[in-house]
């Protein structure tokens, strides 16, 4: 998915997934959000409604990333495993 931005362009397909959120049971809601990094090192989320849809896009801030991404992973990539850090 592209999205486009304050003239930048924001595609889900070339970033990578740092993190996400969601319904604990995808068999009632398919509803949730998506963190991602770009290849330039920007990063933004994609929510999503309980069919799966897309309804909203934000870009984020580096801390605010660094904390989704502990709180949320996907995978420990970008900032290591929160065994690790200190996100206080």
């Amino acid at each position: 998915m592209k999205i486009n931005c304050n003239g930048y362009s924001y595609d889900t397909d070339t970033a990578k997934l740092v993190g996400s959120g969601g319904d604990a049971d995808p068999e009632w809601s398919n509803a949730g959000w998506h963190l991602y990094e770009t290849p330039g090192g920007a990063f933004f989320k994609v929510v999503y409604g309980h069919q799966g849809e897309e309804i909203g896009f934000a870009l984020i801030d580096y801390q605010t990333a660094y904390k989704l991404q502990i709180l949320f992973p996907v995978q420990w990539g970008r900032w290591g495993s929160p065994a690790t850090k200190n996100v206080a």
